[in-house]
């Protein structure tokens, strides 16, 4: 794979189309280029169009009533309609190919996306793909392992994805074919429906220095990830997605290894805005005013999102600071809207990055989770999040805080309820012990920012916290918000002794916060001012 890289990039070794498609002169193989790959298809234009009208007579009968549910409409499709394996589909080579190759693969496998038809893909495969594949505005496909042997796997030609461009400047990468593997799509009208990708493999195995994403899913009614595994992206997502309503599940999937160490982009430039690498995103990327609801993020592994500490001296997210990594921008899971409504994040394992669960969203669910190694923020509740019931979840090492009810440029972030579940470890990495207010459990900022709204009406209950001395503080609140009941801590366990105080407040006659918190075991307590 270095060595197609490195012919890429000198030119050397690749004919004269091939490194004018590289360049971008040519937005896809000709035809004629095609000819020979597709004179015997084995899916024939009268399959593909059979294929499509069982799906419409399946389709209407949904409609009619005559079946109930999405489950009997694909039994339906899966009786009905012929079995296309990608692997047979002619012109397809599997195994490590040259670029040309690569961009035939996916202009064969694009031609036999249809609606009605889902594509199946046989174990062990390995399927390298120079472009994007596209669903837009299809229903009742995707494609599905058929779950005996190896996982098969579609892989990221380096030599094709080069995108460089965050999100942050670009607003998306979906349409960037350069970016994304996979791109679903409907409308604002949520035109797509009963897309699902189940066991597929997504691998990149190419250089750093470029902003990627395994699945784009935007406008879709009834979109479904399962068991699938996204890994190698450098910078990026292994899912991008908005617009999401109906049965929508991203669940047991597996998402892992994305590092990347470059100090610049691919193309030599320099970085520009923001670069974020997550997990699961949701809502981010959206059609106007079309929110996602009720999507069930469930039983994922999100391991090892992270960048290089030298990502720390990039002016990416603000002026570069000693020690504290402004740049390392990783998420496990992201809810990127306030609008977003009734998630559900449940069971999920998440280790190894520099946020688990960075939520915006409200009236959802943050439940049983487990959170380990967050370089900064266990769980997070910004931006006008509202409403979420947060239960028994498990915080291990977070570097900043455990869990975090912050301030906002949208609206306060209120009236949200965590019970049950531990806090530990805070402070593991001891890179933010000088810098903001580190502390098992979070609200507001330190010194809020003006025109910021902070956090009120939010709740504690039941929550064990264990203090070691690289903890700061166990509880922390911005004095003007928690001084008047805004936030209270109810059957607080606080075990161990936090570097400052296991309660940061002001002097007070009352108790903690006159009263606004209550640890176990204790009817009286000592306040003391913090520093």
């Amino acid at each position: 794979m270095s060595t197609i890289i490195a012919e890429t990039r000198g030119g050397r070794g690749l004919s004269a189309a091939e490194q004018s498609y590289i360049a971008g002169d040519i937005t896809a193989p000709t035809q004629a280029a095609l000819s020979e790959y597709l004179r015997a298809p084995a899916i024939t234009a009268a399959a593909l169009a059979d294929a499509e009208r069982q799906a419409s007579v399946a389709q209407r009968a949904a409609i009619a009533g005559d079946l109930a549910g999405r489950q009997p409409v694909s039994a339906v499709l899966t009786r009905l309609a012929q079995r296309v394996y990608i692997n047979d589909l002619a012109g397809i080579v599997e195994g490590s190919v040259s670029l040309s190759q690569a961009v035939i693969n996916a202009a064969v496998i694009n031609a036999a996306i249809v609606s009605g038809t889902m594509l199946y893909i046989r174990p062990g495969s390995w399927i390298s793909l120079g472009g994007q594949l596209q669903w837009i505005r299809k229903s009742y496909c995707g494609v599905v392992w058929d779950g005996s042997g190896a996982r098969p796997y579609l892989h990221m030609h380096p030599a094709w994805f080069t995108n460089v461009r965050p999100a942050s400047v670009s607003g998306s990468i979906t349409n960037d074919p350069r970016a994304a593997l996979i791109r679903v799509d409907g409308s604002a009208a949520l035109d797509s429906r009963d897309v699902r990708f189940e066991g597929v493999g997504i691998a990149y195995d190419g250089g750093g220095g470029r902003y990627l994403a395994g699945i784009s899913a935007i406008g879709v009614h009834d979109f479904r990830m399962l068991g699938c595994e996204v890994t190698g992206i450098p910078n990026g997502f292994g899912i991008t997605a908005g617009s999401l309503q109906g049965d929508t599940q991203l669940r047991d999937n597996r998402i892992h290894d994305f590092y990347d160490d470059s100090l610049k982009a691919f193309d030599g430039s320099d970085w520009l805005g923001r670069v974020q690498s997550t997990g699961i995103e949701l809502d981010n990327n959206r059609y106007p005013g079309v929110y996602s609801v009720g999507v069930r993020i469930m039983d994922n592994t999100i391991e090892r999102i992270m960048k290089s500490e030298l990502f720390a001296s990039l002016p990416i997210n603000g002026p570069p600071t000693p020690g504290k990594p402004t740049a390392m921008q990783t998420d496990g899971i992201n809810i990127g809207n306030d609008q977003t409504r009734g998630t559900i994040v449940s069971g999920n394992l998440i280790d190894t990055v520099s946020e688990g669960i960075d939520n915006f969203g409200s009236y959802g669910s943050i439940s049983y989770n487990i959170v380990r190694n967050a370089w900064d923020h266990g769980i997070k509740l910004v931006h006008g999040a509202e409403g979420n019931a947060l239960n028994g979840n498990i915080i291990e090492n977070a570097g900043l805080t455990g869990l975090t009810m912050g301030d906002g440029n949208v609206r306060s972030v209120r009236a949200n309820v965590a019970t049950g579940g531990t806090i530990s470890g805070v402070g593991y990495n001891g890179v933010w012990l000088n810098l903001g207010a580190m502390a098992a459990v979070r609200f507001g900022a330190s010194t809020p920012a003006p025109g910021r709204y902070q956090a009120m009406d939010n709740v504690v209950n039941g929550v064990t916290i264990m203090l070691t001395p690289k903890t700061k503080f166990g509880w922390f609140g911005d004095k003007e918000g928690d001084a008047d009941l805004r936030n209270r801590g109810v059957d607080i366990n606080m075990v161990g002794t936090p570097l400052e105080h296991r309660v940061r407040i002001d002097q007070s006659a009352g108790g903690f916060y006159n009263g606004g918190v209550r640890l176990v075991g204790s009817s009286t307590y000592i306040t003391s001012l913090a520093a």
